[in-house]
């Protein structure tokens, strides 16, 4: 099949179509061609695609779904750098400074992953309580188990039995930001988080299908649409 690095819009097409057809996301399509409504496009348009593009078979894009639900997919370097700075100039700029210093790190993630960058720095917020208690510094998302650096025990809250509960538990210690974003994609990639991964390209799905999974509060989610409200990040 041959790579497509434009697509001319028909009468009919929905860009969630064509990015299902080409082997993209629509937040991908959007970014590439400055597109801010979805939902207006105009046929006879040409769009703009990712250079390794491709357009696969209905039997294809069934496989590939149900293997990146195992394990990240990762873009091509290059195709990070690329797809990074689109993402850069759309100066997603929220009002929080601390927000501000985690939004490229998030954007590197999106740009190698596909996740979302604005519930991930949500998610940086609400985990660390605006990085004011990021555990060993750069565990901005509450992330247990060990890190580069080893494990710090800290006591927590768990919502359980429709009660709040302190507990103490292991938290993963790393030595950079960068390996604390690395380690919150993987973790989404554990296996564990498929619904959160199946509504990536829409931050307030994704958001959701995070509530009962990644976090015990019952209001996780609306925290995090909450946090991306008022940090105009949607």
């Amino acid at each position: 099949m041959e790579i497509k690095p434009t697509y001319t819009i028909q009468k009919g097409d929905t860009l969630d179509a064509i990015a299902r057809r080409n082997n993209t996301s629509i937040r991908t399509l959007m970014r590439l061609n400055r597109i801010e409504n979805p939902h207006e496009i105009l046929a006879g348009a040409t769009l703009k695609l990712p250079a390794d593009t491709l357009e696969l078979s209905a039997a294809a894009r069934q496989d590939r779904h149900i293997r990146s639900t195992d394990q990240p997919h990762r873009a091509r370097r290059a195709d990070v750098r690329e797809l990074a700075s689109v993402i850069h100039d759309s100066q997603r700029q929220p009002r929080s400074p601390f927000l501000r210093s985690m939004m490229p790190a998030a954007e590197r993630i999106e740009a190698k992953y596909g996740l979302p960058a604005e519930v991930i720095v949500a998610q940086a917020a609400l985990e660390s309580n605006w990085g004011k208690s990021a555990i060993g510094t750069y565990n901005v998302f509450g992330i247990k188990g060990e890190g580069s650096q080893g494990s710090i025990k800290v006591s927590t809250r768990e919502h359980t039995g429709g009660r709040w509960h302190r507990v103490q538990a292991r938290f993963a210690h790393y030595g950079s930001f960068d390996e604390a974003f690395e380690a919150y994609a993987k973790t989404i990639h554990n296996g564990y988080y498929k619904r959160a991964l199946a509504n990536k390209e829409d931050p307030v799905r994704y958001a959701r299908a995070l509530q009962g999974t990644y976090a015990t509060d019952p209001s996780y989610a609306a925290k995090l649409i909450s946090i991306m409200r008022n940090q105009s990040l949607m």
